[in-house]
Parts: structure tokens; sequence; C-alpha cells
């Protein structure tokens, strides 16, 4: 856990000093850099931490996009970053249905991913629900009990 919090204060610092680059060849320079440092047998031509990052953008774009690439999506952005979860709940919600004046509107999809590994400054276990309150695929990411009985 101090091993983690350690990582995510570096990187942190990194992101800062990264912005503060001014020129396209420092930004390349520093991202070599990036890789190489995080590179665990630096004496191989391949870079394992790289080819798991980039493994895991590919498989959120397949599976957690919506239209919305690069892992930009919430799902996409959290496997990115933490990985698989040990455990996912995908689940119906009840149907129900809300009146907005016009039409009623019904939500009948949730989907809930549980016990992601160690969060710095959460801890472990932590539950993150997703909802598609649209109903277009395009789940988000909330804690609003509201969301999910629309």
């Amino acid at each position: 856990m101090v091993e983690r919090r350690r990582h995510l204060h570096y990187f942190r610092r990194e992101k800062k000093a990264f912005k503060l680059l001014q020129t396209d060849e420092e930004r390349e320079s520093f991202i070599e850099q990036f890789w190489l440092r995080r590179d665990p047998s630096p004496d191989t031509e391949e870079n394992e931490y790289r080819e798991e990052h980039y493994r895991r953008i590919a498989y959120a774009n397949d599976n957690f996009a919506s239209g919305i690439p690069d892992g930009k999506s919430d799902r996409g952005m959290i496997y990115i970053k933490y990985g698989a979860p040990d455990e996912r709940d995908q689940h119906n919600a009840a149907p129900t249905a809300r009146d907005s004046g016009r039409r009623r509107h019904h939500v009948d999809v949730s989907l809930r991913e549980v016990a992601l590994p160690y969060i710095d400054g959460i801890g472990t276990n932590v539950e993150i629900e997703f909802v598609d309150t649209t109903m277009t695929g395009e789940f988000h990411m909330t804690s609003d009990p509201s969301e999910k009985t629309l």
C-alpha cells in the first residue's frame, strides 16, 4: 500500500512536469523516458508495462467505448487505470418509469463492477457502479441512487 502511494505521488509529479514542457522534442523525450522508467525488464526489447497499458486501451475501446474512443468512457478509464475488477456483476434493474411531462422514460439496465484493486485514498474492495440511463449503451459512473431507479 505504501509503495502504491509513493508510485501515485511520483506519477502526479511527472504529469505536472510534462505540462511544463515547451517543445514536441522535449515531450517525445519525456515520453520515451516515462516508458523506460516503468519497464519491468529493461534488458529485453519488450516493455511489458507499456504493452499492458495499450492492451487495456484496446480492450476498453472494444468493450466500453459506445462511441467514445481511446478509453475515455467512464468504464474505459477505470479499466485502463486499475485493470479488470475482481468481480463484475452485470444485471438488469427492475423496470421502472418516470414521467417527464411529455413521455415516460424506461430504464432497465445497469451495470455494477465490484472489488477493484486498491485505489489510493479509498482502499480495497472498492465498489464502482455504472448505469446506462439513456439506454444507448453509454454507461457512466454514478453514486446517485436515483439514477438506478429512474
